[in-house]
């Protein structure tokens, strides 16, 4: 807090520029400046919000106004102000026009300052969770989105969709606090973790795993799914995944620009969840597949476009499911379980190399001093166990040929 003895000791400061002393309270403060006729001018001024605008008010010049009497002022500016009335007229202020800066703005905002560091995959993730759950937000001006708002948007998915509400939070307060950085929002009464708390604790997370069929059984399903009902589009991006221990998005998002080595795919970064590209080897049954697929009678998209156009994951589960695919426990195989873990498991099986086995799934090292040492490819050893999946997936098939037109024909 100032004193009088602070003011009448302070000088403006040796550039000339005023130098200014805040009091603590109220936004008051004395400034002291330099006048044209050389003395100096010590000044008492009050920074106050009236009518949504910042203001600079003058309360008069020291000491002919007190402390006392300038702290007196200040007080009673801020309590007219709060009841409605203009400080300058006495008389009640109009309403504040209302932000023009909504909720949607502040999210894009966040959006745009993250959009470095995210890969393509999780880009379109914010962007779907945005649509799915924040829309209803997007018009709301940012200085009148409230905890209730965000609890009520959050709250349904909380306790049956954990991960999904936790990262609705967490991008709803991403765009508050980006709004709040630029300022565009005042000041922010709540925060996550009293967000957290009117939400309640979540229930333990039940660890799992994609459900998988087991290694064992994979030729035998191999040979069922390709003789199920289906597409041979639906076929073939099936068989494509499995041979290439590839994850979902990546098979339905494949283009023909990937594959300009006759035995690689290459895989830019924007489609990778590690968010590095990644070159996978081609084995001699995922080549006919992509030949299959070229020469599938359609002519769609042969120079270009994607390899499985408009191909769900549903699709494929479908597949799997009329061949009764199960996994061990019982419960429906997935996928992602059925193209990966199952490729794992039999891996390891077999005597293969961990970390050759992981590479061909692309999992990102989580270790930060084996990722900056263990930087080969290792694409040979990656091509020599790959070979030997494929050969293990297709062994159940005894006319080869017979399954390849088949696709192309169908």
């Amino acid at each position: 807090m100032l004193t009088d003895k602070q003011i009448r000791h302070a000088e403006p400061r040796p550039d000339g520029k005023p130098n200014q002393i805040g009091d603590g309270r109220y936004g008051l403060a004395v400034r002291i400046t330099k006048r044209s006729d050389g003395l100096t001018s010590r000044r008492f001024v009050q920074q106050i919000r009236i009518d949504g605008k910042r203001t600079m008010l003058g309360l008069g010049e020291y000491p002919r106004t007190t402390l006392a009497q300038a702290r007196d002022t200040a007080f009673d500016n801020l309590r007219r102000v709060r009841d409605g009335h203009n400080v300058h007229t006495r008389q009640p202020a109009a309403p504040a026009a209302a932000s023009s800066f909504t909720f949607g703005d502040a999210w894009q905002l966040a959006a745009d300052r993250s959009a470095a560091s995210r890969a393509e995959p999780a880009r379109r993730q914010h962007e779907s969770r945005y649509r799915r759950y924040l829309a209803p937000l997007a018009d709301k001006p940012i200085d009148e989105v409230t905890l209730e708002d965000i609890v009520s948007i959050v709250d349904p998915l909380w306790h049956d969709k954990q991960i999904a509400a936790k990262n609705v939070l967490s991008d709803a307060f991403a765009a508050l606090e980006q709004a709040t950085a630029e300022g565009h929002l005042e000041l922010m009464t709540f925060s996550r973790a009293i967000a957290k708390r009117k939400l309640g604790a979540q229930p333990a997370k039940k660890e799992g795993h994609y459900a998988a069929v087991p290694y064992s059984e994979v030729p035998e399903a191999v040979a069922a799914c390709l003789e199920a009902k289906g597409t041979g589009a639906a076929k073939a991006a099936l068989l494509f995944g499995l041979l290439t221990t590839a994850r979902q998005v990546e098979v339905r998002r494949a283009e023909w620009s990937e594959f300009t080595d006759r035995d690689i795919w290459a895989i830019p970064a924007e489609k990778m969840k590690k968010g590095s590209p990644h070159n996978q080897p081609l084995t001699a049954p995922a080549l006919r597949v992509l030949e299959a697929m070229r020469n599938d009678g359609t002519k769609r998209n042969r120079d270009g476009g994607n390899v499985f156009p408009k191909m769900h994951t549903q699709t494929v589960r479908r597949i799997m499911a009329d061949c009764g695919l199960r996994y061990i426990d019982g419960t429906g195989a997935t996928p992602h379980g059925f193209w990966r873990s199952s490729f794992m498991d039999w891996a390891l099986s077999q005597g293969f190399d961990f970390d050759v086995a992981n590479k061909c799934l692309a999992h990102k090292e989580k270790d930060k001093v084996r990722a900056a040492y263990a930087r080969s490819e290792r694409t040979d050893e990656r091509r020599e166990l790959l070979n030997a999946w494929s050969n293990y997936c297709m062994s159940a098939i005894d006319d080869h040929d017979a399954i390849f037109a088949k696709l192309a024909a169908s």
